[in-house]
């Protein structure tokens, strides 16, 4: 019997990756993006820490740098995130709509335990590291409105003229809130009979988590000219994406339909596992250059998908219709596989006066790949949407630190492309920063401005007028992070 539950849900999967096809390429890319900031002293200079290391945040880039550590240090990260998104309904009627939010974060918190061995005078030092750092933060709400012709109840008739309304949250869901009119076997809407008239969209789209990464990290400094590193990191994802979507007949052009709100909700929590390992190698005094590699991230996920949706229509009077998906549905699971990642750093010291450091990092995002047990054909699909839709990427980190005497000044700027096929868009992450030293305590705060835009798809069709929204987005950040030697 769970057997059986199992292929319906994967069958109620298919037919959602028929809808949300960018959707499911766009999940590949959004736990395959990692935003390495780290502590307040890594955003500050950019991120770019891998050649310098001494800070915890390089156990989830180039572990290699936790060799530099001469003594154990305690290392604390909260943060607000503040958020800006315009966004503007295209092929149509309608103005930009600004919505902003914030939350609050913790970053990374760990410990650095430094380590002399007493038999070796080659190796300087064996330090281990256990902790946590953020990869990703999904926090993020928007929304649009505006006219344009099409619906999105053309979408739903489609669904069920091609594979009947046996699908539970889409098609089945239409149907049963009367907004799908069986006609001898043929299912229409009432909007159809009005292709020409413009239809209000509105809809608002919040999600939520992040990805944590659990580090257990092994670093050795060898003659002080060779450092090595190795990291365990365990991530963990926690995201829910829910999306309300309305339209209406402002102009009264459609008779019968009067409003139609379409509600999503999909939760997605699992873990992977991953290597990472790094090397640093000390030239002279001055320049150190590093590498790490990636190993892929094997995740195990769980998806939970529920529907809703009310029709309001005018016959005899106002009525309405209201349907539910099923929620004894049993989650669907699956694995995703990222691809491997590729970085490299330089740093060059100024006496004692401050650094310059910088990291190149090269991943395939297109490498990303879904694992579906049993069911080949559609893991095969879903695969070469990856692989045509995702590319490679290129992110550049750069930045440097002034001292003067207790106090430390900052700033970076940092480049990141889309990863993409045929976008050659490139978000820019600028940050800055100060810190204080003294005796065993440490206090450094940062303040990091990301910008970048995209393109949101409410739904897809294939024999209608698809919409399209523009994303334009602002993050803000503002860090702190409180440290103890001991």
């Amino acid at each position: 019997m769970k057997k059986a539950l199992r292929y319906c849900c994967f069958f109620v999967f298919l037919l959602i990756s028929a809808q949300l096809s960018a959707q499911t390429v766009q999940d590949a890319l959004r736990l395959s993006t990692f935003d390495w900031s780290g502590t307040a002293r890594a955003a500050a200079v950019g991120g770019g820490m891998g050649a310098l290391g001494a800070d915890f945040s390089v156990a989830s880039t180039n572990p290699a740098g936790l060799a530099w550590f001469r003594s154990s240090d305690f290392t604390i990260t909260p943060t607000l995130w503040a958020y800006n998104t315009d966004a503007q309904l295209q092929n149509g009627t309608s103005s930009s709509t600004s919505t902003n939010g914030n939350r609050f974060g913790l970053d990374n918190f760990g410990i650095v335990v430094a380590n002399q061995p007493m038999r070796s005078v080659d190796w300087r030092s064996s330090n281990f590291a256990i902790g946590l750092n953020r990869l990703a933060n999904f926090n993020q709400t928007f929304e649009y409105s505006g006219q344009s012709l099409g619906s999105r109840m053309d979408r739903f008739a489609e669904l069920a003229n091609s594979n009947g309304i046996d699908d539970l949250y889409e098609a089945s869901v239409a149907f049963d809130a009367l907004g799908l009119i069986d006609d001898n076997g043929t299912f229409r809407t009432d909007i159809e009979r009005n292709p020409d008239a413009p239809i209000s969209k509105t809809q608002t789209v919040t999600t939520t988590g992040s990805i944590n990464e659990l580090v257990f990290s092994l670093a050795g400094n060898y003659q002080e000219k060779i450092m090595i590193g190795l990291t365990l990191g365990i991530p963990f994802v926690n995201l829910t994406d829910n999306r309300v979507y309305r339209e209406t007949d402002p102009g009264d052009d459609i008779p019968v339909f009067e409003a139609m709100q379409f509600e999503e909700n999909l939760r997605t929590t699992g873990a992977g596992i991953n290597l990472k390992l790094g090397l640093i190698y000390r030239i002279n005094q001055m320049s150190r250059v590093g590498l790490a590699i990636h190993t892929p991230t094997a995740y195990s996920l769980e998806d939970s998908y529920e529907t809703q949706m009310q029709y309001d229509y005018s016959e005899n009077g106002l009525q309405s219709g209201f349907a539910q998906s099923p929620a004894d549905v049993l989650p669907f699971e699956y694995t995703l596989v990222t691809p491997w990642r590729f970085i490299g750093s330089a740093g060059f010291i100024i006496n004692k006066s401050g650094f310059i450091s910088g990291d190149i990092e090269w991943v395939n995002y297109g490498g990303a790949r879904f694992r579906y047990q049993d069911f080949p054909t559609a893991e095969q699909e879903i695969n070469d949407d990856i692989q045509d839709g995702l590319a490679s990427a290129l992110n550049i980190r750069v930045g440097g630190e002034f001292v003067y005497e207790m106090l430390r000044f900052r700033a970076g700027i940092g480049l990141l492309q889309a990863g993409i096929t045929d976008n050659s868009d490139i978000q820019q992450v600028y940050s800055a920063g100060v810190g204080y030293r003294r005796n065993a305590f440490s206090i450094d705060a940062a303040y990091r401005l990301q910008t970048g835009d995209d393109t949101f798809t409410p739904y897809q069709i294939t024999n209608g007028i698809e919409q399209s929204v523009a994303k334009d987005f602002t993050n803000n950040r503002i860090i702190v992070t409180l440290g103890l030697k001991f």
